[in-house]
């Protein structure tokens, strides 16, 4: 079972909202065992490194990534650095490593 804290970006046609992890694997075998089949709908799936690509017989292109745990990190970073007080030695008002702002 995928994990349940990971999510993924779920792109077709230029539109792009937030998907669980067992929602876009879903898709994705989904797509992968129609491309076998007799009637299939899906013309082209390609998978890299957890993201998948996958263009439909209908013309709609849908792209799977995982969201990058460093951007949440960054997000959640930058949240505590806008909170940092007087007293609060424990957050750095410095983004995370990697991050920008």
């Amino acid at each position: 079972m995928p994990d349940e804290t990971k999510t993924y970006s779920r792109t077709e046609d230029g539109i792009t909202i937030r998907v669980t992890a067992q929602e876009a694997l879903a898709e994705a075998r989904a797509a992968m065992t129609d491309r076998v089949t007799d009637r299939a709908h899906v013309r082209i799936i390609s998978r890299d490194s957890g993201r998948y690509d996958i263009t439909y017989t209908d013309d709609r292109h849908v792209v799977l990534a995982l969201v990058d745990e460093g951007q949440r990190s960054c997000r959640a970073a930058s949240a505590s650095a806008s909170t940092v007080t007087r007293t609060d030695t424990t957050a750095s008002p410095f983004p995370a490593r990697g991050c920008r702002r």
